[in-house]
Protein backbone atom coordinates (compact mmCIF):
# COMPACT_ATOMS: atom_id res chain seq x y z
CA UNK A 1 0.00 0.00 0.00
CA UNK A 2 3.21 2.24 0.53
CA UNK A 3 4.43 1.32 -2.44
CA UNK A 4 0.99 1.49 -5.16
CA UNK A 5 -2.07 3.35 -5.09
CA UNK A 6 -5.43 2.38 -6.85
CA UNK A 7 -4.50 3.95 -9.79
CA UNK A 8 -0.96 2.45 -10.83
CA UNK A 9 -2.89 -0.62 -10.58
CA UNK A 10 -5.67 0.61 -13.01
CA UNK A 11 -2.86 1.81 -15.25
CA UNK A 12 -1.06 -1.34 -14.46
CA UNK A 13 -4.02 -3.35 -15.37
CA UNK A 14 -3.97 -1.39 -19.04
CA UNK A 15 -0.62 -2.38 -19.47
CA UNK A 16 -1.15 -6.27 -19.06
CA UNK A 17 -4.54 -6.59 -20.64
CA UNK A 18 -3.30 -6.04 -24.29
CA UNK A 19 0.14 -7.90 -24.30
CA UNK A 20 0.80 -10.43 -27.16
CA UNK A 21 2.75 -13.22 -26.23
CA UNK A 22 3.97 -16.41 -28.48
CA UNK A 23 6.19 -19.56 -28.65
CA UNK A 24 7.56 -19.96 -32.24
CA UNK A 25 7.96 -23.64 -31.16
CA UNK A 26 4.82 -24.01 -29.06
CA UNK A 27 5.32 -27.78 -28.95
CA UNK A 28 2.17 -29.53 -26.48
CA UNK A 29 1.86 -25.74 -25.13
CA UNK A 30 3.56 -25.83 -22.04
CA UNK A 31 4.73 -22.44 -22.24
CA UNK A 32 1.61 -20.91 -23.31
CA UNK A 33 -0.27 -22.60 -20.27
CA UNK A 34 2.23 -21.66 -18.22
CA UNK A 35 2.56 -18.06 -19.17
CA UNK A 36 -1.20 -18.25 -18.39
CA UNK A 37 -0.92 -18.88 -14.80
CA UNK A 38 1.71 -16.25 -14.47
CA UNK A 39 -0.30 -14.08 -16.14
CA UNK A 40 -3.83 -14.88 -14.40
CA UNK A 41 -1.29 -14.18 -10.76
CA UNK A 42 -0.22 -10.55 -12.40
CA UNK A 43 -3.65 -9.55 -13.06
CA UNK A 44 -4.68 -10.87 -9.77
CA UNK A 45 -2.41 -9.13 -8.06
CA UNK A 46 -2.89 -5.53 -9.97
CA UNK A 47 -6.68 -5.77 -10.00
CA UNK A 48 -6.44 -6.30 -6.00
CA UNK A 49 -4.46 -2.58 -6.16
CA UNK A 50 -6.97 -1.21 -8.67
CA UNK A 51 -10.17 -1.86 -6.65
CA UNK A 52 -8.62 -0.46 -3.39
CA UNK A 53 -6.60 -3.74 -2.25
CA UNK A 54 -9.74 -5.76 -2.30
CA UNK A 55 -9.13 -9.16 -4.27
CA UNK A 56 -10.98 -10.21 -6.88
CA UNK A 57 -11.28 -13.43 -6.57
CA UNK A 58 -12.43 -13.18 -2.86
CA UNK A 59 -15.24 -11.06 -4.36
CA UNK A 60 -15.98 -12.89 -7.15
CA UNK A 61 -15.06 -16.75 -6.48
CA UNK A 62 -13.61 -18.93 -8.96
CA UNK A 63 -15.52 -17.36 -11.80
CA UNK A 64 -12.87 -14.47 -12.13
CA UNK A 65 -10.20 -16.65 -12.42
CA UNK A 66 -12.37 -18.73 -15.64
CA UNK A 67 -12.87 -14.99 -17.11
CA UNK A 68 -9.78 -13.99 -16.48
CA UNK A 69 -8.18 -17.26 -17.96
CA UNK A 70 -10.66 -16.87 -20.75
CA UNK A 71 -9.51 -13.71 -21.52
CA UNK A 72 -5.57 -14.17 -21.59
CA UNK A 73 -6.54 -17.22 -23.92
CA UNK A 74 -8.43 -15.30 -26.69
CA UNK A 75 -6.15 -12.25 -26.26
CA UNK A 76 -3.00 -12.64 -25.30
CA UNK A 77 -1.35 -15.98 -26.50
CA UNK A 78 -0.17 -17.46 -29.59
CA UNK A 79 2.23 -20.13 -30.84
CA UNK A 80 3.19 -22.19 -34.03
CA UNK A 81 4.29 -25.42 -34.22
CA UNK A 82 5.32 -27.33 -37.39
CA UNK A 83 3.16 -30.60 -36.59
CA UNK A 84 -0.76 -30.68 -36.14
CA UNK A 85 -0.20 -33.28 -33.46
CA UNK A 86 0.99 -30.77 -31.42
CA UNK A 87 -0.68 -27.49 -32.01
CA UNK A 88 -4.57 -30.03 -31.17
CA UNK A 89 -2.27 -30.67 -27.61
CA UNK A 90 -1.31 -27.69 -27.03
CA UNK A 91 -4.95 -26.35 -27.45
CA UNK A 92 -6.54 -29.10 -25.77
CA UNK A 93 -4.30 -28.13 -22.46
CA UNK A 94 -5.74 -24.67 -23.09
CA UNK A 95 -8.87 -25.70 -22.83
CA UNK A 96 -8.53 -28.03 -20.18
CA UNK A 97 -7.01 -25.01 -17.99
CA UNK A 98 -10.13 -23.22 -18.41
CA UNK A 99 -12.69 -25.63 -18.15
CA UNK A 100 -10.53 -26.39 -14.21
CA UNK A 101 -11.93 -23.32 -12.81
CA UNK A 102 -15.37 -23.45 -13.80
CA UNK A 103 -17.77 -23.40 -10.54
CA UNK A 104 -21.03 -25.40 -11.05
CA UNK A 105 -22.57 -23.71 -8.64
CA UNK A 106 -23.58 -26.64 -6.51
CA UNK A 107 -22.21 -29.84 -5.09
CA UNK A 108 -22.63 -32.58 -7.92
CA UNK A 109 -22.33 -35.16 -5.29
CA UNK A 110 -25.75 -33.86 -3.79
CA UNK A 111 -27.74 -31.97 -6.27
CA UNK A 112 -30.19 -33.84 -8.35
CA UNK A 113 -30.11 -34.93 -11.71
CA UNK A 114 -32.38 -31.79 -12.90
CA UNK A 115 -30.39 -29.16 -11.15
CA UNK A 116 -26.69 -31.11 -12.05
CA UNK A 117 -28.14 -30.64 -16.41
CA UNK A 118 -29.10 -26.72 -15.65
CA UNK A 119 -25.57 -26.81 -14.19
CA UNK A 120 -23.36 -28.21 -17.35
CA UNK A 121 -26.06 -26.56 -19.80
CA UNK A 122 -24.86 -23.06 -18.00
CA UNK A 123 -21.06 -23.84 -18.72
CA UNK A 124 -19.49 -21.28 -20.93
CA UNK A 125 -18.46 -22.32 -24.25
CA UNK A 126 -14.91 -23.55 -25.14
CA UNK A 127 -12.84 -21.14 -27.01
CA UNK A 128 -12.34 -22.08 -31.02
CA UNK A 129 -8.46 -21.62 -30.97
CA UNK A 130 -7.67 -22.21 -34.47
CA UNK A 131 -6.65 -18.27 -35.05
CA UNK A 132 -4.25 -18.24 -32.16
CA UNK A 133 -2.33 -21.40 -32.90
CA UNK A 134 -1.49 -22.85 -36.62
CA UNK A 135 0.53 -25.30 -37.93
CA UNK A 136 3.13 -23.98 -39.83
CA UNK A 137 6.68 -23.79 -40.69
CA UNK A 138 7.95 -20.60 -38.42
CA UNK A 139 11.41 -20.21 -40.17
CA UNK A 140 9.57 -20.18 -43.91
CA UNK A 141 6.45 -18.18 -45.17
CA UNK A 142 3.66 -20.62 -47.00
CA UNK A 143 0.74 -19.57 -49.05
CA UNK A 144 -0.53 -22.72 -50.36
CA UNK A 145 1.83 -24.81 -50.08
CA UNK A 146 4.43 -22.53 -51.55
CA UNK A 147 7.59 -20.76 -49.79
CA UNK A 148 7.98 -17.55 -50.66
CA UNK A 149 8.63 -14.25 -48.77
CA UNK A 150 5.95 -11.69 -47.71
CA UNK A 151 6.85 -8.04 -47.75
CA UNK A 152 6.85 -6.50 -43.81
CA UNK A 153 6.34 -3.21 -44.97
CA UNK A 154 3.28 -4.12 -46.69
CA UNK A 155 0.97 -4.12 -43.99
CA UNK A 156 -0.80 -0.66 -43.50
CA UNK A 157 -1.64 -1.67 -47.21
CA UNK A 158 -4.11 -4.21 -46.66
CA UNK A 159 -5.37 -2.99 -43.02
CA UNK A 160 -9.23 -3.69 -44.36
CA UNK A 161 -8.56 -7.23 -44.72
CA UNK A 162 -7.21 -7.61 -41.83
CA UNK A 163 -10.27 -6.21 -39.85
CA UNK A 164 -12.30 -8.32 -41.92
CA UNK A 165 -10.23 -11.55 -40.72
CA UNK A 166 -10.10 -10.32 -37.17
CA UNK A 167 -13.86 -9.93 -37.00
CA UNK A 168 -14.71 -13.03 -38.44
CA UNK A 169 -12.18 -14.83 -35.84
CA UNK A 170 -13.76 -13.29 -33.00
CA UNK A 171 -16.65 -14.52 -34.23
CA UNK A 172 -15.41 -17.99 -34.54
CA UNK A 173 -13.80 -17.31 -30.96
CA UNK A 174 -17.24 -17.47 -29.59
CA UNK A 175 -19.08 -19.86 -32.29
CA UNK A 176 -21.11 -22.50 -30.02
CA UNK A 177 -22.71 -24.55 -33.31
CA UNK A 178 -21.19 -26.19 -35.66
CA UNK A 179 -23.46 -24.33 -38.81
CA UNK A 180 -21.84 -20.92 -37.88
CA UNK A 181 -18.49 -22.73 -37.29
CA UNK A 182 -18.45 -24.19 -40.52
CA UNK A 183 -19.63 -20.96 -42.70
CA UNK A 184 -16.81 -18.68 -40.77
CA UNK A 185 -14.45 -20.82 -41.37
CA UNK A 186 -14.92 -20.59 -45.00
CA UNK A 187 -15.41 -17.36 -45.13
CA UNK A 188 -12.42 -16.61 -43.46
CA UNK A 189 -10.25 -18.98 -45.26
CA UNK A 190 -11.89 -17.23 -48.60
CA UNK A 191 -10.77 -13.73 -46.88
CA UNK A 192 -7.60 -15.36 -46.17
CA UNK A 193 -6.62 -16.43 -50.00
CA UNK A 194 -8.17 -13.15 -51.00
CA UNK A 195 -5.70 -11.44 -48.98
CA UNK A 196 -3.09 -13.91 -50.47
CA UNK A 197 -3.66 -12.81 -53.63
CA UNK A 198 -2.90 -9.53 -53.42
CA UNK A 199 -0.02 -10.23 -51.10
CA UNK A 200 1.65 -11.87 -53.68
CA UNK A 201 0.58 -9.35 -56.59
CA UNK A 202 2.56 -6.57 -54.27
CA UNK A 203 5.26 -8.70 -53.67
CA UNK A 204 5.98 -9.25 -57.76
CA UNK A 205 5.65 -5.82 -57.55
CA UNK A 206 7.91 -4.55 -55.06
CA UNK A 207 10.67 -6.77 -56.01
CA UNK A 208 10.70 -5.15 -59.28
CA UNK A 209 11.78 -2.20 -57.34
CA UNK A 210 15.51 -2.50 -56.55
CA UNK A 211 14.86 0.17 -53.68
CA UNK A 212 12.11 -1.58 -51.72
CA UNK A 213 12.53 -3.71 -48.40
CA UNK A 214 11.21 -7.05 -49.58
CA UNK A 215 14.12 -6.38 -52.53
CA UNK A 216 16.96 -5.33 -50.58
CA UNK A 217 16.83 -7.56 -47.86
CA UNK A 218 16.44 -10.44 -50.79
CA UNK A 219 19.68 -8.96 -52.17
CA UNK A 220 21.38 -7.81 -49.12
CA UNK A 221 22.32 -12.13 -48.81
CA UNK A 222 24.37 -11.92 -51.93
CA UNK A 223 26.76 -9.72 -52.52
CA UNK A 224 27.46 -9.79 -56.77
CA UNK A 225 25.15 -7.86 -58.75
CA UNK A 226 24.03 -11.32 -60.85
CA UNK A 227 23.79 -12.86 -57.78
CA UNK A 228 20.81 -10.63 -56.46
CA UNK A 229 18.94 -10.52 -59.66
CA UNK A 230 19.20 -14.39 -60.02
CA UNK A 231 17.53 -14.57 -56.50
CA UNK A 232 14.87 -11.64 -57.29
CA UNK A 233 13.84 -13.83 -60.50
CA UNK A 234 13.78 -17.09 -58.37
CA UNK A 235 11.55 -15.54 -55.70
CA UNK A 236 9.29 -13.87 -58.41
CA UNK A 237 8.91 -17.26 -59.89
CA UNK A 238 7.75 -18.59 -56.67
CA UNK A 239 5.19 -16.31 -56.30
CA UNK A 240 3.81 -16.46 -59.74
CA UNK A 241 3.61 -20.69 -58.98
CA UNK A 242 1.53 -19.27 -55.46
CA UNK A 243 -0.48 -17.19 -57.25
CA UNK A 244 -1.94 -20.12 -59.43
CA UNK A 245 -1.54 -22.54 -56.46
CA UNK A 246 -3.99 -19.75 -54.76
CA UNK A 247 -6.64 -19.45 -57.77
CA UNK A 248 -6.77 -23.40 -57.58
CA UNK A 249 -7.51 -23.67 -54.04
CA UNK A 250 -10.06 -20.70 -54.07
CA UNK A 251 -12.41 -23.04 -56.53
CA UNK A 252 -11.36 -25.85 -54.64
CA UNK A 253 -12.78 -23.46 -51.69
CA UNK A 254 -16.23 -22.81 -53.47
CA UNK A 255 -16.05 -26.56 -54.32
CA UNK A 256 -16.56 -27.52 -50.55
CA UNK A 257 -18.70 -24.37 -49.68
CA UNK A 258 -21.32 -25.91 -51.77
CA UNK A 259 -21.70 -28.78 -49.91
CA UNK A 260 -21.33 -28.64 -46.17
CA UNK A 261 -23.45 -31.64 -45.21
CA UNK A 262 -21.07 -33.57 -47.03
CA UNK A 263 -19.25 -34.29 -43.63
CA UNK A 264 -17.08 -37.39 -44.93
CA UNK A 265 -15.22 -34.78 -47.00
CA UNK A 266 -15.81 -31.14 -45.93
CA UNK A 267 -13.59 -31.10 -42.99
CA UNK A 268 -10.88 -33.47 -44.12
CA UNK A 269 -10.88 -31.00 -47.75
CA UNK A 270 -11.27 -27.94 -45.76
CA UNK A 271 -8.23 -28.82 -43.06
CA UNK A 272 -5.85 -29.82 -46.04
CA UNK A 273 -6.57 -25.89 -47.50
CA UNK A 274 -6.43 -24.18 -44.46
CA UNK A 275 -3.48 -26.37 -43.61
CA UNK A 276 -4.26 -27.80 -40.77
CA UNK A 277 -4.15 -31.35 -41.44
CA UNK A 278 -1.21 -33.39 -40.29
CA UNK A 279 0.14 -34.14 -43.57
CA UNK A 280 -1.42 -31.18 -45.78
CA UNK A 281 0.69 -28.19 -47.42
CA UNK A 282 1.58 -25.41 -45.32
CA UNK A 283 -0.30 -22.18 -45.34
CA UNK A 284 1.24 -20.00 -42.83
CA UNK A 285 2.33 -16.57 -42.84
CA UNK A 286 3.25 -14.58 -39.93
CA UNK A 287 2.58 -10.88 -41.44
CA UNK A 288 -0.93 -12.58 -43.03
CA UNK A 289 -2.30 -14.97 -40.20
CA UNK A 290 -1.25 -12.54 -37.18
CA UNK A 291 -1.67 -9.63 -39.17
CA UNK A 292 -3.27 -7.66 -36.80
CA UNK A 293 0.19 -8.13 -34.06
CA UNK A 294 1.90 -6.31 -36.80
CA UNK A 295 0.13 -2.96 -38.05
CA UNK A 296 1.75 0.03 -37.33
CA UNK A 297 5.54 1.17 -36.46
CA UNK A 298 4.94 -0.19 -32.95
CA UNK A 299 3.88 -3.65 -34.52
CA UNK A 300 5.01 -6.83 -33.23
CA UNK A 301 4.81 -9.24 -29.94
CA UNK A 302 5.47 -8.04 -26.49
CA UNK A 303 7.04 -11.37 -25.48
CA UNK A 304 8.62 -13.85 -27.19
CA UNK A 305 9.13 -17.42 -25.17
CA UNK A 306 10.46 -20.71 -25.92
CA UNK A 307 12.23 -23.63 -26.34
CA UNK A 308 12.93 -24.20 -29.92
CA UNK A 309 15.48 -27.17 -31.00
CA UNK A 310 18.67 -26.82 -30.49
CA UNK A 311 19.63 -29.48 -33.37
CA UNK A 312 20.47 -29.10 -36.72
CA UNK A 313 17.40 -30.11 -39.03
CA UNK A 314 17.58 -33.60 -39.86
CA UNK A 315 15.86 -32.81 -43.40
CA UNK A 316 18.78 -31.70 -46.05
CA UNK A 317 16.48 -30.18 -48.19
CA UNK A 318 14.82 -27.89 -45.81
CA UNK A 319 18.26 -27.45 -44.17
CA UNK A 320 19.20 -25.79 -47.24
CA UNK A 321 16.05 -23.78 -47.68
CA UNK A 322 16.53 -22.11 -43.66
CA UNK A 323 20.24 -21.16 -44.71
CA UNK A 324 19.16 -19.61 -47.86
CA UNK A 325 16.66 -17.82 -45.87
CA UNK A 326 18.56 -17.15 -42.84
CA UNK A 327 21.96 -16.73 -43.89
CA UNK A 328 23.03 -13.94 -41.46
CA UNK A 329 22.80 -17.05 -38.79
CA UNK A 330 23.10 -19.89 -40.67
CA UNK A 331 26.34 -20.92 -41.62
CA UNK A 332 28.53 -23.87 -41.27
CA UNK A 333 26.77 -26.72 -39.12
CA UNK A 334 24.00 -24.51 -37.85
CA UNK A 335 21.37 -25.19 -34.60
CA UNK A 336 18.28 -24.36 -35.64
CA UNK A 337 17.84 -22.50 -32.94
CA UNK A 338 20.07 -20.15 -34.49
CA UNK A 339 17.20 -18.69 -37.14
CA UNK A 340 14.55 -18.95 -34.33
CA UNK A 341 17.22 -16.01 -32.59
CA UNK A 342 16.92 -13.91 -36.06
CA UNK A 343 12.91 -14.60 -36.77
CA UNK A 344 12.10 -13.92 -32.97
CA UNK A 345 14.01 -10.52 -33.14
CA UNK A 346 12.05 -9.57 -36.10
CA UNK A 347 8.49 -10.26 -34.63
CA UNK A 348 9.06 -8.44 -31.51
CA UNK A 349 7.47 -4.90 -31.25
CA UNK A 350 10.19 -2.43 -30.38
CA UNK A 351 11.44 -2.98 -26.84
CA UNK A 352 10.14 -6.19 -26.99
CA UNK A 353 11.53 -9.42 -24.58
CA UNK A 354 12.58 -12.83 -26.18
CA UNK A 355 13.56 -15.64 -23.88
CA UNK A 356 14.34 -18.85 -25.13
CA UNK A 357 15.64 -21.81 -22.67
Amino acid sequence: KATFKPADGRRLVDILKPMKMCDPAVGSGAFPVGLLHELVNLRRIVETIANGFVDPLRREGSNWVHQTKADIVENCLYGVDIQQQAIEICRLRLWLSLIVDYDLGLDPFEADPAQFRQAIERISQLPNLEMNFHRGDSLLDYICGVNVRVAPEKSETYSKEYLKIRNLGLKLHHAKESKPKRELRVEILRHRLELSERVLGNGIKSLMDANSQLALSIGAETETQAGKRRQVEQEVSRMQDALQKVAADRKTLEKIAARPYDIAHFYPELRKLEGADFDSPFNFSWRIDFADIFQGSKGGFDLILGNPPFVTARNPEKREMYRERWKRVCTGKYLLVCPFFDLSFGLLRPGGQLGFI
